[in-house]
């Protein structure tokens, strides 16, 4: 009677121990298939079922965009994270965050970490953030942030998936300028007025050449917005599209007036710098609306060798 005690006590030992490894093994097998689901390669998940670090290496795209050709797409590399602003029917790349990425030294399948901002790169870009630090959290396959546009932080979701790749450039590609309407000086582009001012000639922090253009825009739509968000300005010298400048702490100039929230029927003056090609010449200056269809400007040109300058 003993006998046969023990052996059914080792016979239900034996079987709990068959099911338990039958568990693992379907959960790991779950857990594989999933991974590839979402597109991770063979080599992420070898390194994420060895006893290191998480790897969140690659690329990924947002999946809770309103639109299916504006959003945001993120490459990670071993300590670094870049984010960028993609507009596929204008063929813009705009760098939003570059940052650190450090995440956990211990195998977690969860994860969050602090990411400080690289402001001299994502100063340089229109639609650059200027926070200097930013959460970003991986659980489930997904990597979640917020970004700050408007009144209301925005979470931002993204999946691992292979995007173009092309945004390799701070801002836009260089391209010809708008050809819709041409507004001279001033004048109404979708729900915004626009009023381009003067230009003033300076020297950039590295002492190169450089401008201050000055503009007027008006709110006319219903919700707050700000130039950063709603607003494309465009620099040109001839042919050349003219970069970003930075000028340090210069007295009278506002760098981050293209920020600030506008209210409804609100007007605001934006200021914004550009490195010259060269010294003397044209600056022919737009500003249009970003992520419209009509292509319409607000254009006006600046002879640099003229009286005054």
């Amino acid at each position: 009677m003993r006998r046969s005690a023990a052996r059914n006590r080792r016979i239900v030992i034996i079987v709990v121990i068959a099911l338990l490894i039958v568990a693992a093994e379907a959960a790991a097998l779950y857990k594989m298939v999933s991974m590839i689901a979402r597109g991770e390669s063979p080599r992420q998940i070898r390194a994420q079922d060895a006893a290191g670090p998480l790897d969140l290496t690659g690329e990924w795209v947002q999946t809770n965009s309103l639109s299916k050709d504006s959003y945001q797409a993120i490459r990670i590399t071993d300590q670094a994270i870049d984010v960028y602003w993609i507009s596929e029917s204008e063929g813009i790349y705009m760098l939003y965050w570059s940052g650190t990425c450090q995440t956990p030294a211990a195998r977690k399948d969860a994860c969050r970490w602090t990411s400080e901002n690289d402001l001299a790169r994502t100063s340089t870009s229109r639609r650059g953030s200027q926070a200097k630090e930013k959460e970003f959290r991986y659980a489930d396959g997904k990597l979640t942030y917020q970004v700050e546009e408007g009144d209301q932080p925005e979470t931002v979701e993204a999946e691992r998936r292979t995007w173009s790749g092309g945004a390799e450039a701070v801002s836009a590609p260089a391209d010809d300028i708008p050809q819709g309407e041409q507004l001279s000086g001033a004048g109404d582009i979708g729900d915004y007025h626009i009023a381009i001012g003067g230009l003033e000639t300076v020297r950039d922090a590295e002492g190169y050449p450089a401008v201050i253009v000055t503009y007027t825009w008006t709110n006319n739509s219903e919700a707050t917005a700000s130039a950063m968000v709603m607003l494309l300005e465009r620099a040109y010298q001839g042919e050349r599209r003219l970069e970003a400048a930075q000028l340090g702490q210069r007295a009278g100039y506002d760098a981050h007036s293209a920020a600030r929230n506008v209210q409804p029927g609100g007007s605001a003056t934006v200021q914004r710098a550009y490195r010259l090609a060269e010294e003397g010449g044209t600056v022919t200056y737009t500003v249009s609306e970003f992520l419209s269809h009509t292509k319409n400007a607000v254009v006006k040109e600046f002879d640099l060798d003229g009286p005054g300058r």
